[in-house]
């Protein structure tokens, strides 16, 4: 008896877990995404005071790059791939590029971005909410994520069968 009573408690709190973070997901990044709003993770300290690390930081594309102003903050990906979110400090329009740097940065960024990789303004940002999404996208956040899963699919046929 004992056994069942602490078994229905661990997995109404993993129900509960997992319904939360589907829940999460889907208002922090499905839906702002339907309307061209892309959140990017910021694990750096470079936007400090004003955007700290580990924030989740949202885009919005909708944007353009024509519409920049200097002294926005804006999202961008570099060559390689990875996401940027860092101040416009001065925009040359006749060369379409835009120099950028991060407020606790000294000195600007080396590259100037083109203005074609600028994907949009940061609109809101988030504290400490990027920490989570982060870990959640790690192997171990994914392989927490499914045992979860699991263990509620078993459960719930061990809960009819017996």
């Amino acid at each position: 008896m004992q056994k069942k009573k602490i078994w229905k408690m661990i997995s109404n709190i993993l129900e509960w877990t997992l319904l939360m973070t589907a829940l999460a997901g889907g208002i922090g990044i499905i839906i702002p995404t339907m309307f061209h709003i892309v959140p990017y993770i910021v694990l750096s300290g470079s936007m400090e005071p004003e955007i700290q690390a580990g924030s989740i930081v949202y885009i919005d594309r909708n944007i353009k790059a024509e519409e920049i102003q200097e002294k926005d903050v804006v999202g961008y990906c570099m060559d390689n791939g990875v996401k940027v979110v860092h101040r416009v400090i001065q925009l040359d329009r006749e060369n379409h590029t835009a120099v950028t740097k991060g407020d606790a940065n000294q000195v600007e960024d080396i590259t100037p971005v083109p203005l074609e990789q600028l994907e949009g303004k940061a609109v809101i940002s988030i504290p400490y909410i990027g920490y989570g999404v982060a870990w959640m996208r790690s192997t171990a956040g994914i392989i927490t994520i499914i045992s979860i899963a699991i263990l509620l699919f078993w459960g719930t046929i061990l809960k009819r069968i017996g």
